[in-house]
Order: C-alpha cells, then sequence, then structure tokens
C-alpha cells in the first residue's frame, strides 16, 4: 500500500484543516457567548426558533405559515417512521422525539418562556436542544447496532468508513473546537484573578498552553489512528487475507501502540514538569489527565488488528496443508 496520499485521503484532511479553522474563528468570535459547545447543543433548534417568530411576527398570515411549519417540522420524526414499510422497535422513539420536539420548539420560540432558573438563554436553549439530541443519538445507535446485525463484510466496511470519518469530526471538534476554548478561558480568568501581576504569569501561560496540548494529543493520536484504520479497511475489501492487508495490521499495530505509550507518557511527563515548577505556576492542574475514551479506542483497534493478524496466519497454515 502508497504510502503518499490518495485523492479521497487528500481531501478529507483538507475538510478537516477547513473544520480545524472554522472551530478556531469560531472560538475566537464573539458569534456564540456561551462558547462553541453551547451553540453547537442549541444548533439549529434555537435558530429556526427565532426564524418561526419573526415570521409569526409579521402578520396573520406570516403566522399561519409560522405554526404550520411548526407542525411539519415536529412531525418530521413521525412521518419518518410511519414511510418504513417494516416498523423496528427503535422506531418506537420517533414518536417520543416528535412529542419533545413540540415542546422544545415552542421554548426556541418564545424564549421568555423558558421554564428553568434564571440564567443565560443560550444555556437553557443548550440544555433543551441537548435533549433532543439525546434522543436522536439513541435511535441512531440502536439502528446502527440494528443494520450491522444484519449487513455483509462489504456493508460492515461502509459503516465502519462512515463511523471512523465520523470520529475524525469529534476529534477535531474537541482538539480546536471545546479544548481550544478552554485555553482561552483560563488564560481569561487568569488575567482576571491576577490584575497587576500580568509581568508574573509567563510561566503559567506556558503550562496551560501545555496542558491544551496534553489534554489534545490523545485525539489528534487517535486520528492518526483512524487514518490508518481507514487504510485496512480498504485493504479488508480488496482481499482480506493479503499481504497489503497484512502490512496496513502491522502498520496500525505499530501506530496504536506509539498512540497509545505517547498518550500516558505525556501525561505523566506533564504531571512531573509541574511539580518542577510550582513555585512559579499561580494555576495548577491538580486533575490527573488519564484520557480514558482514546485509550479503549486505541486498545479496540489493537486488539481487532491482532484478531486480523492472527486470522491470516490461520489460513496461510491451512493453505499450506492442502
Amino acid at each position: 500500500m502508497s504510502h503518499s496520499l490518495s485523492p479521497k485521503e487528500k481531501t478529507t484532511v483538507a475538510l478537516l484543516a477547513a473544520l480545524a479553522v472554522a472551530c478556531i474563528i469560531f472560538v475566537l468570535s464573539p458569534a456564540a457567548p456561551g462558547g462553541i459547545l453551547i451553540f453547537i447543543m442549541a444548533f439549529p433548534f434555537a435558530q429556526v426558533g427565532y426564524g418561526l417568530r419573526a415570521l409569526s411576527l409579521t402578520g396573520d398570515v406570516g403566522n399561519a405559515v409560522a405554526m404550520v411549519l411548526y407542525a411539519l417540522l415536529c412531525i418530521s420524526p413521525i412521518i419518518s417512521a410511519l414511510r418504513f414499510r417494516r416498523f423496528k422497535p427503535e422506531d418506537a422513539l420517533l414518536p417520543v422525539v416528535s412529542i419533545v420536539l413540540f415542546y422544545v420548539m415552542y421554548q426556541m420560540i418564545n424564549p421568555g418562556r423558558l421554564p428553568f432558573a434564571a440564567g443565560a438563554v443560550e444555556i437553557e436553549q443548550a440544555v433543551l436542544g441537548g435533549i433532543v439530541y439525546s434522543l436522536v443519538l439513541a435511535y441512531c445507535v440502536l439502528r446502527v447496532l440494528r443494520l450491522c446485525g444484519t449487513a455483509s463484510s462489504r456493508g460492515l466496511g461502509r459503516y465502519m468508513r462512515v463511523i471512523l470519518h465520523l470520529l475524525y469530526v469529534l476529534f477535531v471538534f474537541a482538539v480546536f473546537g471545546i479544548g481550544y476554548g478552554q485555553m482561552l478561558a483560563a488564560f481569561a480568568a487568569l488575567r482576571a484573578g491576577n490584575i497587576g501581576n500580568e509581568h508574573l504569569l509567563g510561566t503559567t501561560y506556558v503550562f496551560i498552553t501545555l496542558r491544551h496540548v496534553v489534554s489534545a494529543l490523545p485525539h489528534v493520536l487517535s486520528m492518526w489512528v483512524v487514518f490508518y484504520a481507514l487504510r485496512l479497511i480498504e485493504a479488508l475489501g480488496m482481499d482480506q487475507y493479503s499481504d497489503v492487508t497484512l502490512a496496513a495490521v502491522n502498520k496500525l499495530v505499530m501506530v496504536c501502540k506509539w498512540a497509545l505509550g505517547v498518550s500516558v507518557l505525556s501525561s505523566a511527563g506533564f504531571n512531573v514538569l509541574q511539580l518542577m515548577f510550582l513555585g512559579r505556576l499561580h494555576v495548577v492542574d491538580s486533575n490527573i489527565h488519564f484520557p480514558v475514551t482514546s485509550i479503549l479506542f486505541v486498545l479496540g483497534a489493537l486488539l481487532l488488528t491482532q484478531f486480523i493478524t492472527e486470522n491470516k496466519l490461520l489460513k496461510d497454515e491451512n493453505d499450506q496443508f492442502v
């Protein structure tokens, strides 16, 4: 398998780079007062709510159109459930999504009636959006489990590609969206708590940046693992017992081991370094950075590659006897 990037891989890299830049620009802009995560959780419900409210205030006709659009939007999950020829157990969640949407969108259209305690409207909208997303995510997971249980090996390969590309997006968002925003928030909190002592904050700024790098590193390394996992799936689709597949397996094993080792050592190294400069730091990170999710993902990929390797060796042995 070629070590150079294929046209498809170059496109993926370009899109991920564009997403990273978009996340950074958004974090730096005042577009979402509550932060990028709050904005994403409320999107697009809050924006649609504002649009429907503006439409309803244009007059009787606008109000009627807004009500029709509101109803169509909220019953769309039920329409999706009815269009399936065979009703599946997970489809029972779709009417629930519709019921929740009626309530959530009503609150989005009338933000002044939000039932929460006094607080930022953006946070309250994010909570409501998160409820809808939790139901949609539950439905998608159950649906994917059913599809994977009945799919062929080629179909499983397609599903795995989709899932791995979604992981790409999540890792980029975690690093350049949430993580970068948290670093800037830590900078702001440091400045606000040390007015008049700005000249003493240099070392602390460096360690806040290092903390962000250490926190982001497992996600970056997981993207490296995803890259070679996609190459392995491509090789498996051509011939699961070929030398190219075995080479892809060995490469993924090596990448998994490196990713896991670097993730753990970087966290330990940061803690030791922080201890050495403890007297010069105005903010100390007392949390232990242990990237459980990334480690589990890497271990899962490692187990998969080991399983494929053993199957390849077993087939080779059987072929020798034949």
